[in-house]
């Protein structure tokens, strides 16, 4: 199938309105030019004719209507208007003409007087008509009657007569001058929207070359002009957003690949090496006890991630709206996780300072989520605290959030720790060394799950203090 880019389409769409556009502006203004061409001139025609009229009346007193003064008069003031004037008397015969030919054909011939006498009743009308063979092609004629300037009567009419041709060559002259002007304006503006079309989408050809290039698992390529001022640059960058999202999305899945296959392999290579030294006899029989023990303690660790791997699949496969609409006591939550670790509080002799309203402060989220969130931080504060030392928990409240704070007594986690705490499988150098069942996936998930409420979670760690905050919205 032939490719037919936008830019062609919009072109030739553009063509196409704009041709139709200026077309029926071509059609109106050629109408209205044309009527009021003919207007002016009839207009020109009257006023001739009624000033002939004026001027017959008046010599009328001295002389008769063929006077040839009165034909030297009419003659000057029908080359200065234009029109050829014919004068005749009540009964239609030709008196006097414009033509400077003395025996002019005109002379004597009788003029219809219906047609003279209708158009001299009303001076102001132009009518296009040869006044039945007179003139040997059709004229604009208009028509006044000449008064005696003593009883007022008619004595006779002033036929004022311009051609046809003469009008709708000066019509089609003017024409032909705003045909040029419009072809040059047509050309002028689909020159200028070609290439202002061609430069306002090249963005678009870069994304589909980017977007191929993403396919083919290049994610370095970005899109240039996201900072114009306009839609397309907002969308320019609005799609290099979205390419370092993928870019980061693409690293964090290499890299979530690798961290996994690590620590799957380290467990399963130990497992895989005691049970292969109990079965071949190189592990003598009486310590089989302590390397199945080994291989129990290995095995749950496996256990463990593929729990966590699977917690993280369910918090990014939350419905939003079930978020939303979800509803959780965070006190009495809090208070649960306490209890479920009190075990191991107790072990290490922690003393618990809890700062809880008795009142319940109901939020928005997920029971389970935030149980979760509550619990994997609790468990962290347990477990890295200073043996006999406490941990510290206080809610409160400020405007339309709560707050949510847990603090414990042990070694301070350095600055450059810090901004990776919540990366997936981060594990400090000495989490490692004393925590040997951990995964790195807890602070991970409970990011995540904050996250999706569309709340914050930050840490601090100073002078033996390590410190989490995260909020929470108040339900209505």
């Amino acid at each position: 199938m032939r490719k037919k880019s936008i830019l062609t389409r919009n072109y030739f769409a553009a063509i196409a309105v704009f041709l139709v556009g200026i077309v029926m502006f071509a059609l109106a203004f050629s109408g209205f030019s044309y009527r009021h061409i003919i207007e002016d001139k009839c207009a020109t025609i009257s006023s001739t004719a009624q000033v002939v009229a004026n001027t017959a009346g008046a010599k009328s007193v001295d002389a008769d209507l063929n006077d040839w003064d009165l034909r030297m008069t009419i003659s000057t003031i029908a080359e200065a208007a234009g029109t050829h004037i014919s004068i005749c008397d009540t009964e239609g015969r030709v008196s006097s003409c414009s033509d400077n030919d003395v025996f002019c054909s005109h002379i004597g011939s009788v003029l219809p007087m219906q047609t003279v006498s209708s158009l001299a009743a009303n001076s102001a009308v132009c009518l296009r008509t040869d006044m039945e063979t007179y003139f040997h092609v059709e004229k604009y004629v208009a028509c006044s009657a000449v008064h005696s300037p003593y009883s007022g009567e008619v004595i006779g009419y002033v036929v004022a007569a311009a051609d046809v041709e003469g009008i709708t060559s000066m019509w089609q002259e003017f024409f032909g001058i705003f045909v040029v002007i419009a072809a040059i304006i047509i050309i002028a503006v689909l020159i200028v929207y070609w290439f202002m079309s061609k430069e306002q989408l090249a963005p678009l050809g870069e994304m589909a070359a980017a977007a191929r290039a993403f396919g083919k698992g290049d994610m370095t390529v970005r899109v240039s002009g996201y900072d114009r001022p306009d839609e397309m640059g907002e969308l320019s960058e609005a799609f290099n957003q979205m390419a370092d999202s993928l870019e980061r999305s693409e690293r964090q899945r290499k890299e979530f690949i690798a961290n996994v296959s690590h620590e799957l392999k380290t467990p399963m290579t130990t497992i895989s090496g005691y049970a292969d030294g109990l079965l071949d006899g190189t592990i003598p029989w009486e310590n089989r006890e302590r390397y199945l023990t080994v291989i129990s303690d290995e095995t749950r660790r496996l256990s463990r991630l593929v729990r966590r791997m699977l917690d993280i699949s369910a918090v990014q496969g939350r419905n939003e709206d079930a978020v939303k609409n979800s509803r959780c006591n965070i006190c009495e939550t809090v208070r649960m996780a306490i209890l479920s670790l009190e075990g191991r509080i107790n072990a290490k002799g922690l003393e618990i300072e809890a700062e809880i309203p008795d009142d319940e402060i109901v939020v928005r989220g997920e029971q389970d989520g935030i149980t979760q969130v509550c619990y994997n931080i609790l468990d962290n504060a347990v477990k890295f605290a200073y043996e006999k030392s406490s941990v510290c928990v206080k809610i409160w409240k400020q405007e339309s959030k709560v707050y949510v704070s847990i603090k414990n007594s042990g070694d301070t986690i350095s600055e450059n720790e810090l901004p990776h705490i919540f990366d997936r499988f981060h594990k400090s150098d000495k989490s490692r060394s004393m925590d040997k069942d951990g995964v790195g996936l807890g602070l991970y998930i409970v990011k995540s799950v904050i996250n999706s409420y569309g709340e914050k979670i930050m840490v601090r760690s100073e002078n033996n203090e390590t410190e989490f905050v995260f909020s929470l919205t108040i339900a209505e």
